[in-house]
């Protein structure tokens, strides 16, 4: 991850709650144009469309917020960059690469993808985050200029920072951005390891997040994602656009899973 001089962080502690985000825009788009007539088939096409997105025809309280069971974690504001240029950005984004019109980046999360940002401090990650154009890392300027972000950043004590609203679209996991909340660690790999509070902030995290948007299904290492190319879920328009991802590694991942329960799917078998 490229470091960039954007100043000194400042934060402020999440005011955020739980109002209900409900349907996405590009939900009401599609069943919209089922209703303005035309053929059978075209209003069946429209209609399936959306019923394959959610894997099935989803009540609302099954796609909307809830209030969560699971004690919400500490979590400071730390948002990145957003503006007009960022909210088109994204909107091209999701239109080339999931093929979805919408008409605001908001996502329904079916799932949570966990990080590392391979960057040794939480300011050198977060600076990673913030430019609105993606910096340098030629091998996926040819898929966007829209810079990749994620969700939260977990710090190396453990200190959870929100990054943009769980909601907002981020470019952080090929085909699935459109639908997966992303959580990234500072450090990680062979020379900065995750440590213990990431792991126990992590946990917390999910927990809260699984309890509030009752839609999710799985919580994914980065690295499992590619186990997604034949599911339903998966989106991208572009065959070529693939990278080879290790983070955060199988044992991290998969005490993650077994310490939250049943609740966290494991992805598809290969």
């Amino acid at each position: 991850m490229g470091e960039h001089k954007t100043g000194r962080i400042r934060t402020r502690r999440s005011q955020q709650r739980g109002a209900s985000v409900g349907y996405p825009h590009w939900w009401h788009f599609r069943t919209r144009a089922a209703d303005k007539g035309g053929s059978l088939s075209s209003k069946l096409t429209a209609y399936l469309s959306v019923a394959t997105f959610v894997g099935g025809l989803a009540s609302d309280k099954m796609l909307a917020q809830t209030e969560p069971e699971a004690e919400r974690p500490n979590i400071i504001d730390l948002p990145i960059q957003w503006d007009s240029n960022r909210h088109d950005l994204s909107l091209e984004y999701i239109r080339a690469h999931h093929e979805l019109i919408w008409d605001k980046p908001e996502t329904v999360p079916r799932m949570i993808v966990i990080h590392w940002t391979a960057a040794p401090t939480l300011q050198s990650s977060f600076n990673g985050f913030d430019p609105v154009v993606l910096p340098g890392r030629n091998n996926l300027q040819g898929a966007g200029r829209l810079n990749v972000s994620a969700h939260y950043l977990v710090d190396r004590e453990g200190t959870i920072y929100q990054l943009m609203p769980e909601t907002r679209f981020a470019r952080h996991v090929i085909g699935l951005n459109y639908c997966a909340i992303g959580i990234e660690n500072v450090g990680g790999g062979d020379q900065y390891p995750l440590t213990k509070a990431q792991f126990t902030a992590n946990l917390a995290l999910s927990k809260y997040l699984l309890d509030k948007y009752p839609a999710i299904r799985y919580v994914i290492g980065h690295h499992e994602s590619p186990r997604f190319k034949e599911h339903p879920f998966y989106r991208e328009s572009d065959p070529d656009y693939v990278t080879r991802k290790s983070d955060p590694g199988d044992d991290f991942i998969l005490r993650l899973r077994n310490q939250i329960g049943k609740r966290a799917e494991s992805p598809p078998e290969m």
